[in-house]
């Protein structure tokens, strides 16, 4: 599905013998060679490794909200408590949160680029298929490709964020205990002050905390720059059409 979006842009049919790729003609059968080469390159280099990053980081991000939530349990049983095991659990958890966001908030980066551009492209053959001149099979194309790369952006956002959620669950938990002595208040006091400083989280490349907001703040973003781009390539087009037409006249009338 993916290879056939980029299609209507790199591979055109200008005759039945004869494609444009990449602006360059090309006769059959080497047409049909370059075309089966760029579809395995693009899917092997790039949709298969975008879609199995998007698979594993919600997979790992569902691993961790399970882990905390089990914590959160832990401390809501109130059996057999220790604040020392319990801010040694914590300690892990936490250490494994940035491990994890350390290790993968750069990829996550590349492929909220990704799906900026992927979205922008197929957005632009969605609102203006005159402009881009493909056809109804490939806006079809092009339409479930843009539902596909939303969806997918969606549940990775969804999915990072869900661990900050469980975080503030923790932290409501860890608030509600009481200390049993002078010394567990002085500890208490200081597990809350350990899980209140922002609690647990991801970061898209340790520039935005990635919570439930991020996703409509980013899709907003995205959505404006595209037509605004759009927006802006339309009325060029159209000034050089019209200072063609006038310097056509021009000529015409010399």
């Amino acid at each position: 599905m993916q290879v056939l979006v980029y299609y209507s842009d790199v591979v055109r049919k200008e005759t039945p013998s004869e494609y444009k790729i990449l602006g360059f003609s090309v006769q059959e059968p080497y047409a049909s060679i370059i075309k089966q080469a760029y579809a395995f390159t693009l899917t092997i280099y790039i949709v298969v490794p975008i879609n199995t990053f998007s698979i594993l980081y919600v997979s790992v991000c569902q691993h961790m909200r399970f882990k905390i939530l089990h914590f959160s349990d832990m401390i809501s049983s109130r059996r057999g408590l220790k604040l020392n095991h319990l801010m040694q659990s914590y300690t892990r958890i936490s250490n494994m949160v940035e491990g994890m966001d350390h290790t993968m908030s750069f990829p996550l980066f590349c492929h909220t680029l990704y799906s900026a551009g992927t979205m922008y492209y197929v957005l632009a053959l969605i609102l203006y298929p005159a402009n881009n001149e493909i056809s109804t099979k490939e806006l079809a194309h092009s339409t479930i490709f843009f539902m596909m790369t939303l969806q997918s952006f969606a549940a990775m956002s969804v999915s990072a964020s869900s661990i900050s959620e469980a975080s503030q669950i923790v932290s409501k938990e860890i608030k509600s205990l009481s200390p049993d002595s002078l010394d567990s208040a002085f500890q208490l006091q200081r597990f809350i002050s350990m899980t209140g400083e922002g609690g647990l989280g991801l970061t898209l490349w340790k520039i935005v905390p990635i919570r439930r907001s991020f996703i409509f703040s980013a899709l907003g973003t995205f959505f404006t720059y595209i037509l605004l781009f759009q927006s802006t390539w339309s009325t060029t087009n159209h000034t050089e059409s019209i200072n063609t037409d006038v310097s056509g006249m021009n000529m015409t009338r010399g």
